[in-house]
């Protein structure tokens, strides 16, 4: 049994789209915290808004939280829950993206079905037919 490759990419876009949305959630619950309790760390975060995302912020934000997790040295539990919360959720939505891309790129379009599953099937053919 195969897998119409549409359902896969709609199971991937759903699962994309409510990590990000958690994920949006838990960030911007972590730079309250952080903006309120550490002002100097903030700053050392770039000071990041919605509003103010240049490059240079969003690098600095990305450095400290994802690259080097320099909010474990702050002095508060919150901070670091959910600091590490952004993080393996990071890592699982690029997971999720990488799994999305290659999906995309093992696809058949003409048959709208996973060129892997199709593979399968032939093969199972093959066999089917050499039994007999």
């Amino acid at each position: 049994m195969s897998i119409p490759h549409l359902l896969a990419f709609e199971l991937i876009y759903a699962a994309l789209a409510v990590l990000l949305a958690v994920m949006a959630i838990v960030y911007a619950y972590f730079r309250h915290l952080v903006r309120t309790q550490f002002p100097s760390a903030w700053r050392e975060m770039g000071e990041p808004t919605y509003l103010n995302q240049s490059l240079t912020t969003t690098w600095k934000t990305f450095r400290y939280i994802i690259v080097r997790a320099e909010y474990k040295k702050l002095d508060s539990r919150a901070v670091k829950v959910l600091g590490d919360a952004v993080r393996i959720a990071y890592f699982v939505f690029m997971g999720i993206f990488i799994y999305g891309v290659v999906l995309f790129f093992k696809c058949d379009p003409s048959s709208k079905r996973l060129a892997m599953d199709k593979d399968h099937e032939e093969e199972k053919e093959s066999e089917s037919i050499s039994a007999e």
